[in-house]
């Protein structure tokens, strides 16, 4: 975060008003630079250090994703909502802490492209509101089309929830 921290104080250095500049919060950023936000406690611990170095009001938006890397491993690998390694505890106290009730959620998750950002989003909501998730098929994990790194979501009435 210190790193976030001068780079804003390096922009109001040169005129710009802080109200103007935000950040964005990628979860999956967090956890491969070494949060362990797949605790309550890891996401409370990590948005008290964001209100210590940049303020909570400076968070705009958070891109929602789990992770398929390891915890401080520096990779970038977003995956399927409770399907990797941050899980649905982490990810449902990022999206109903109190503190984040301002920001606004985009998802950014595998497969966009091919039709699983629905089956994200009921994920993402099921998260939410503490229910369990289903497995995914594993054409889920099927590599496909360059940006996508998956096959084609499940037709309707698989049961993902």
């Amino acid at each position: 975060m210190a790193e976030v921290a001068a780079v804003l104080r390096a922009i109001e250095e040169r005129g710009v008003a802080p109200g103007r500049v935000g950040v964005c919060l990628d979860t999956a950023h967090a956890w491969s630079a070494g949060y362990a936000i797949d605790s309550a406690e890891g996401v409370d611990g990590l948005l008290a250090e964001i209100e210590a170095t940049i303020g909570l009001g400076r968070l705009a938006v958070v891109h929602l994703n789990d992770s398929r890397a390891e915890l401080g491993s520096r990779v970038d690998r977003h995956e399927h909502i409770g399907a990797g390694r941050i899980g649905p505890e982490g990810l449902r106290r990022i999206l109903v802490h109190p503190a984040l009730a301002h920001v606004a959620y985009i998802l950014e998750t595998p497969g966009m492209d091919d039709g699983w950002d629905a089956v994200n989003l009921a994920r993402a909501r099921a998260v939410a509101s503490g229910l369990a998730l289903e497995p995914l098929p594993a054409a889920a994990f099927s590599p496909r089309g360059r940006d996508s790194g998956r096959s084609g979501p499940p037709d309707e009435g698989d049961g993902v929830a």
